[in-house]
């Protein structure tokens, strides 16, 4: 089996962007969630399928972003992210299939799709498919502005959203934390699939990190909500698919016999 990487409930990657100088600049900051959400979906990478909370269901017919001002205009509800937990979003993503063939096709939903994959039912942890996550998924606040200048409440601190990878496919290497030889050392070459998809990851990473700085937010890497395994790999324009192999598993690991867990 050569699909190698995971999904797991704490995230691989984390961008953050902190719009606390923002909180009294709710049109700037509509500008910049419903630009972020265009980018998703012009990058191929966050495509909404359903957002139960804000009322879309329908796919390609209603613009997550227009929902948003929407929203903005008739409730003066600032929407960062908070009802989007939990919604499905699609993105075009690349596997190898059964016969170790790429197929590469949107799909929102990776924990799914990598227990089909097994090599035999049950050979891969159900903590490493953990289903519930988008191949990108968003996390934020939600606001209201009743004058629509000041919050209804301000919160504590600082202010932030983020982007969030739960699999470690977008990644060039990867541990084959499923795999039965892993050993938290060797790492699994996951080019041939990162480089299919990972570029269009990096274009929306970066139009984020500008757009957030236009707008006086400030966007990085959230280090402490990623995987510290893959920080090298990581920066707050995207993921480094050039980045220096580590040290490899040995070619005959891919030639492993898979069996089910005694679980």
């Amino acid at each position: 089996m050569r699909n190698l990487w995971v999904q797991t409930e704490r995230a691989f990657a984390t961008w953050d962007a902190d719009i606390t100088p923002l909180l009294d600049k709710p049109e700037s900051l509509v500008d910049l969630v419903c630009g972020i959400l265009e980018a998703a979906e012009e990058c191929d990478v966050a495509v909404p399928v359903e957002v139960p909370r804000m009322g879309l269901s329908c796919a390609g017919k209603v613009r997550l972003a227009d929902v948003v001002r929407k929203r903005w205009q008739v409730e003066a509800q600032l929407e960062l992210f908070r009802s989007m937990e939990g919604a499905r979003f699609a993105a075009q993503l690349a596997w190898f299939d059964g016969d170790n063939q790429i197929i590469e096709r949107p799909t929102d939903d990776l924990a799914a799709l990598l227990a089909g994959l097994q090599p035999v039912p049950g050979a891969i942890d159900r903590k490493l498919i953990e289903p519930g996550y988008s191949p990108v998924a968003f996390s934020g606040l939600a606001l209201a502005y009743p004058d629509r200048r000041e919050p209804a409440r301000r919160p504590l601190g600082s202010a932030s959203f983020s982007c969030e990878l739960h699999s470690d496919i977008w990644f060039p290497y990867v541990l084959g934390h499923a795999h039965p030889s892993c050993d938290l050392k060797h790492w699994f070459d996951n080019r041939e699939l990162a480089t299919r998809h990972t570029p269009r990851l990096n274009a929306f990473i970066e139009r984020c990190a500008l757009l957030a700085t236009a707008a006086g937010a400030h966007w990085h890497v959230a280090n402490t909500e990623s995987d510290a395994t893959l920080l090298p790999f990581i920066h707050d324009r995207g993921i480094h698919l050039d980045a220096r192999a580590p040290e490899l598993m040995p070619p005959e690991a891919l030639d492993v016999i898979w069996e089910a867990l005694d679980v």
